[in-house]
């Protein structure tokens, strides 16, 4: 019996060993598995928390106020809520500049966040952004910052975001709360390496840096396991999940103690080698013995536990005396398992809850289906979002849930994939057409996974999102666009938009219809900068560089008047303007350019100056002749030297007239001739003879005060003396480049007794003005029957075109009348209305001479009317222009109280007061004294 105990306990010993040193392995390789799995339950719980927070602020995010930038609105909204969110959460928010515009604590609204490495992620676009642990400046407390961008619901542009700070104390709380095994610690860190969670925290290492070793596992990629060190200098087996490689963006580690497990396998294995020399030098009594307590108790105890766990009581444990190191073995490693799959069976419990309440609280549907495409559970979001009651789906073919163009092809298509395993739209994400219960159809984004249950049957799971907001803003977007390019092609002026990279985008056809350049040929600014400014590169740098300036001072820019060249080489002279409008889809800023053709006003001004400064001069030259007239008339005679001066400064004014007529382009000859004779005399003692000719307009009053000197000397002395003296004039057909020749001759006068013996002032004025001044010629002869004068003109004073026949000129209605043969006036009032201080002062000194009493001279419409209120004159002289005003009032009250007026004006046919009142006499100024008389003597006896 010994022996063949003895010879039993050889291949038993060895199994022992064997076995011990197994369970060794299994020990450590199931130590590392359980790290694996709990590292996994606590990384899940602690993304499901920053699930929770990014979940708060999604929401927080799709909030009117905050869509709207309503920041007050958005304050009083953070205010209430307060009280409703976690104490460890702290919500605020900010604009695009990283300014705190609104938060749950008032104290860091105005706080700057941009160098926040969360606040600034955001900002740059990342759609979850994980900052490193920072001390608040609210709250002077620790905490894990997190942040979303809030993007402009039209142009997807980052307008602002909205961020938490997660107390890291509640993080610490929280794992303290978790049961771990006996000595095992938990280390969370965040991105930097900045401990902001540790339990047990026996050294005080929250927030200080994770040593070198563990800095190098959070650089790893995925999660692992290593046997080293930790933090509290004990040799731990450490279970690691770097930043990069969870849904958390931060470094969890898990420790296990391996000590007390490794110790009590070697002090196993050492007892039963000791066991192993006793048994074989004990007795067969021992054996038997041993037999009956080693064997027959312990295989009773792991019997009965085996029996407990089928019967389902998973807290059943064999309990063995560890002398039987056989059974003890058995015991140890039944407990091991039972103790494994408790673990995992608690684990699956906890992701199997988790999951749940992701599945029962998503805002986005989530269906699961079997092979068949029979829906075997659904969320609430299901519910709401096509119509369904639960139980309506339940059992139903997922088609129900489709459009008709996907509905007639579902099954086809999980068919094929069973069938050749050729993915269509599994693990892909893709936009589809869903059906509500009330018929309506809607656009889904779908994405599919598949998944195996425990008995290895096939199941899909379809989460699907609403996307008939955002396609909506799609469309809007795109109609905006159409709009845009509409509004910009058919612009009645230029309009270009164009990109921050250079692209035009839209130009109008009145861009091209100006510039005559095609579409195909402005692809970019550069293209059309090149065509427009040739080699100028300041000028191509400057229409993309003023992009910037533009967004910065944010409103619309004039870029001042630049040359441009069409693709005929015409030059035109455009103004530019240009606006910031916002970013295309893609994120380039763009730009809208206009522009206006200012050529033809900057030519009509150039005009106006030419214009301006040719008036300047001849008024000079004009006020420099009249102050020659003066200075070189003589005459003993006071009243003649007056009518002397008149005559020649009439001559001029109607020189003048004739150059405003005919819009400073010439004067007709024979109506030059005709207005200067039929001032002395009738048309029935005047002939004139000759081709259309027109002197230029720079000889016009040399010319018409040569005529003028003629006309009076043939008044004073020669042939318009005598009442049946004749005047004729001839000019001989010019030709191009010859001489135009005058023939001046008078008949039928005094007898001419030959050539004066002295020349008076206006003969040398005749010789100064014809060859002095004009460069012609003049030879005068006094032989009978008259005086004769002929002037040559050269080709430099006169011209033959655009001249037609002269029609015969109406004799003027106010001929000067001599003083001797007027009567006159007994005292009738004269109201004078004159703006020119010297001008009214010479016609009330002229009327009151002539026996009128003056009623002013005012020189406003005001005063005038006032005058007339205190009773009617018997005529009035009315100027038509007072300082700015038209005297058309005053003309008005006249005809209304019946006295009769004249104009005496400056303006050609009496301007707009003329064409009001056409049955009133016009007087041009300068107007001859006589004149004046004559038409007021007029008035009066119409009156």
């Amino acid at each position: 019996m010994l022996l063949i105990i003895g010879a039993a306990l050889v291949p038993i010993s060895a199994l022992q060993a064997w076995s011990t040193f197994e369970l060794e392995r299994q020990q450590v390789s199931a130590t590392e598995s359980d790290a694996l799995r709990l590292l996994a339950l606590i990384e899940d719980q602690q993304a499901a928390t920053i699930a929770g927070v990014r979940q708060v602020l999604a929401v927080l995010r799709q909030t009117k106020v905050i869509v709207e930038r309503d920041w007050p609105g958005c304050q009083d909204l953070l205010s209430r809520t307060r009280d409703e969110l976690p104490d460890y959460l702290s919500v605020y928010v900010t604009d695009d500049r990283g300014i705190n515009v609104c938060a749950a604590e008032p104290r860091a609204v105005g706080l700057d966040s941009s160098r926040r490495e969360h606040i600034a992620a955001a900002l740059a676009g990342k759609p979850f952004a994980t900052g490193s642990r920072i001390i608040t400046r609210a709250s002077g407390k620790s905490a894990l910052p997190l942040a979303l961008p809030i993007r402009d619901g039209t142009t997807g542009a980052v307008t602002g975001t909205v961020a938490a700070l997660l107390d890291t104390g509640s993080l610490d709380t929280a794992l303290a709360a978790k049961p771990l095994p006996s000595g095992a610690t938990l280390t969370v860190a965040d991105r930097t390496g900045t401990i902001i969670a540790r339990t047990p925290d026996r050294t005080g290492l929250l927030g200080t840096r994770l040593p070198d070793s563990f800095e190098m596992l959070a650089f790893q990629r995925s999660t692992g396991v290593r046997r080293m060190v930790d933090l509290d200098g004990a040799t731990r087996l450490i279970a690691f999940s770097p930043p990069d490689a969870g849904a958390t963006e931060l470094f969890i580690a898990l420790g296990l103690d391996q000590t007390s497990a490794a110790a009590a396998l070697r002090d196993t294995r050492s007892h039963a080698m000791v066991l192993l020399v006793t048994v074989a030098a004990g007795t067969a009594l021992s054996v038997l013995w041993m037999g009956h307590l080693y064997v027959r108790i312990p295989a009773a105890s792991l019997s009965d536990s085996a029996r407990r766990w089928r019967a389902g009581e998973l807290g059943a444990r064999a309990e063995v005396r560890s002398s039987a190191v056989e059974f003890a073995r058995l015991a140890a490693d039944f407990n091991a398992m039972a103790d494994a799959l408790d673990l995992r069976e608690r684990a699956l419990r906890s992701t199997s809850e988790q999951h749940r309440a992701v599945f029962e609280t998503a805002v986005d549907a989530i269906v699961v289906i079997d092979e068949t495409g029979i829906i075997q559970s659904l969320n609430p979001a299901t519910e709401k979002t096509f119509g369904y009651a639960a139980g309506e789906l339940l059992g139903s073919n997922v088609r129900i849930l489709m459009g008709a163009e996907h509905r007639a092809f579902h099954n086809a298509y999980i068919r094929n994939y069973l069938e050749t395993g050729v993915r269509r739209i599994i693990g892909i994400g893709r936009t589809v057409e869903g059906r509500r219960n009330d018929g309506t159809l809607f656009p889904l984004e779908l994405s599919i996974a598949e998944w195996r249950d425990q008995s290895g049957r096939r199941f899909f799971t379809g989460i699907m999102r609403d996307i008939s907001a955002r396609v909506a803003a799609e469309r809007q977007a795109e109609d905006e666009r159409s709009r845009l390019r509409r509004i910009v092609d058919g612009a009645p002026f230029p309009v270009m938009v164009h990109a921050e990279t250079g692209e035009i985008l839209h130009i109008s056809g009145t861009w091209l219809d100006l510039t005559g350049y095609a579409r195909d040929e402005l692809v970019r600014v550069a293209d059309w900068a090149e065509r427009a400014y040739g080699r100028d590169v300041s000028k191509h740098a400057a229409v993309l560089s003023d992009i910037e300036r533009l967004y910065q001072l944010d409103r619309a820019l004039d870029e001042g008047e630049h040359v441009v060249r069409t693709a005929s080489g015409v030059r035109r002279t455009w103004a530019f303007r240009s606006a910031p409008v916002g970013r295309d889809a893609a994120g380039r800023r763009l730009v809208v350019t206009m522009a206006a053709d200012v050529t033809e006003r900057r030519d009509g001004e150039e005009r106006v100056r030419l214009l301006m400064r040719e008036v300047d001069h001849r008024a000079k030259n004009a006020l420099m002749v009249v102050q020659s007239i003066v200075q070189m008339s003589r005459s003993e005679d006071p009243a003649e030297f007056s009518r002397a001066v008149e005559g020649r400064i009439q001559a001029m004014a109607r020189a003048h007239s004739l150059l405003a007529t005919s819009g400073w382009s010439g004067t007709d000859l024979h109506r030059l001739l005709l207005e200067e004779l039929l001032v002395y005399t009738g048309e029935e003692r005047i002939s004139l003879s000759g081709p259309p000719v027109s002197i230029r307009p720079e000889a016009t009053q040399a010319v018409s005060l040569s005529l003028h000197e003629l006309a009076t000397n043939a008044v004073k002395h020669g042939a318009l003396s005598s009442a049946a003296g004749q005047v004729e004039v001839i000019w001989s057909p010019p030709e191009v480049g010859g001489t135009l020749c005058l023939w001046w001759q008078e008949s039928d006068g005094p007898a001419v007794p030959g050539e004066p013996e002295h020349s008076g002032f206006g003969t040398v004025l005749l010789r100064q003005v014809i060859e002095g001044q004009l460069g012609g010629t003049i030879d005068m002869h006094w032989d009978d029957p008259g005086l004769a004068c002929l002037i040559s003109l050269p080709d430099d004073t006169w011209q033959a075109s655009g001249v037609s026949e002269t029609a015969a000129l109406r004799p003027s209605s106010a001929q000067p009348v001599p003083p001797s043969e007027r009567t006159e006036a007994s005292g009738q009032r004269v109201l004078v209305v004159e703006d020119e201080a010297l001008t009214a002062l010479a016609l009330q000194s002229l009327l009151e001479s002539a026996g009128y009493a003056v009623l002013g001279p005012v020189g406003r419409v005001e005063d005038a009317l006032d005058l007339l209120r205190s009773g009617p004159p018997d005529a009035a002289v009315l100027d038509v222009n007072l300082f700015g005003a038209t005297v058309d009032p005053v003309a008005f009250a006249l005809e209304a109280m019946g006295v009769p007026f004249l104009f005496c004006t400056g303006y050609q046919g009496g301007g707009t007061a003329g064409a009001h009142h056409s049955k009133a006499p016009m007087l041009g100024k300068p107007v001859n004294a006589n004149t004046l008389l004559a038409a007021v003597d007029d008035l009066i006896v119409r009156a």
